[in-house]
């Protein structure tokens, strides 16, 4: 019994110093957090999309884009409200796709990405804030992978404005 105290209490003073860390954050991390709280609309998106076939290298599909979003009504249109309970509420898709809407989703943050269902692709699972200030915002996408014997390489770059909506 003696020897089963002395091997329990190192372990649960481990556990005690573990359970009183927390995730450090930067000022930097704190200010970022604070400007992504808010309503955010798409206004401008570029990128690509390839698709090649992995055995032959054969390219079977090409996109590139680069256009303005100047209304609701384009298929890259996104109106989302993000707050500070880690949630996004998608408000308006220029495709919803059947989707019922509003629809809210968990993500994550960690000072210089967005994780979660909305920011996330078939290979990747988080988008990168290039840019962000009180009026705009700017996320990069990189999602390359294989699946089905063929390479897939998509790259977004969407651009937010603020909107000046109050938050309900």
């Amino acid at each position: 019994m003696k020897k089963l105290f002395f091997l329990a209490f190192p372990a649960l003073a481990c556990l005690a110093l573990l359970s009183s860390c927390s995730i450090k954050t930067t000022p930097e991390s704190e200010m970022i957090y604070g400007l992504l709280q808010g309503t955010w609309e798409s206004v401008h998106v570029e990128g690509h999309d390839y698709t090649t076939n992995a055995q032959t290298g054969e390219v079977t599909y090409q996109e590139d884009f680069n256009e303005d979003i100047n209304s609701p009504a384009h298929p890259d249109y996104i109106k989302m409200r993000l707050d500070r309970n880690n949630i996004v509420t998608l408000l308006e898709l220029g495709d919803a796709s059947g989707m019922t809407l509003p629809v809210s989703y968990a993500y994550t943050f960690n000072g210089t990405q967005l994780g979660g269902v909305v920011f996330s692709g078939d290979f990747a699972n988080c988008m990168t804030i290039k840019e962000i200030d009180a009026a705009s915002m700017t996320l990069e996408l990189v999602d390359k992978g294989e699946s089905d014997g063929y390479t897939t390489d998509y790259y977004e770059l969407i651009t937010f404005r603020k909107t000046d909506e109050q938050d309900n």
